[in-house]
């Protein structure tokens, strides 16, 4: 992997700081330069402006602060596999793969997920979104293995 002017990353590690994940790729090539994922900074840095344009409770405001940060982790994953499993591999003729992981994921993952975690386990609000959200980031690896063998290429014209 190149860094940037052709330097090797050799390392890379992810650092958890303040209430929210900071992915950071860490050069170790005797620079130490840290290149910072976006995602999740702006989310914390706008999060204040927006939640101020509407009245709320306090506890409306924590559950929607808590939102933002979950969908901000959610987002990497989802911005992989939307392009890649649609438009890609849909976009080559592999729609029978698409609608196999969706099932399996939406009904064998997500579903019984959710439902556990509300009913069954009744874990907090935070917790049940994050298990109806979880085949964003499931869903990464098999699209991933997918596109990179080439099966989904079909010829789509005569």
């Amino acid at each position: 992997m190149k860094g940037q002017r052709g330097k090797k990353i050799n390392e890379a590690i992810i650092f958890f700081k303040g209430s929210g994940v900071l992915p950071v790729l860490f050069q170790v090539d005797g620079s130490d330069r840290i290149a910072e994922f976006g995602s999740i900074q702006c989310q914390h840095a706008l999060k204040a402006p927006l939640l101020s344009m509407y009245r709320l409770s306090a506890q409306a405001t924590l559950y929607a602060d808590h939102f933002m940060m979950i969908m901000s982790v959610v987002m990497v994953g989802m911005a992989y596999q939307m392009p890649v499993g649609v438009g890609l591999i849909q976009g080559g003729g592999d729609t029978k793969f698409s609608m196999y992981l969706n099932l399996i994921s939406v009904w064998g993952i997500v579903m019984p997920l959710s439902f556990l975690t509300a009913f069954y386990w009744k874990l907090p609000v935070e917790i049940v979104v994050i298990a109806v959200q979880s085949d964003q980031i499931f869903k990464c690896l098999p699209i991933f293995l997918r596109f990179k063998s080439y099966k989904w290429i079909h010829k789509l014209t005569g």
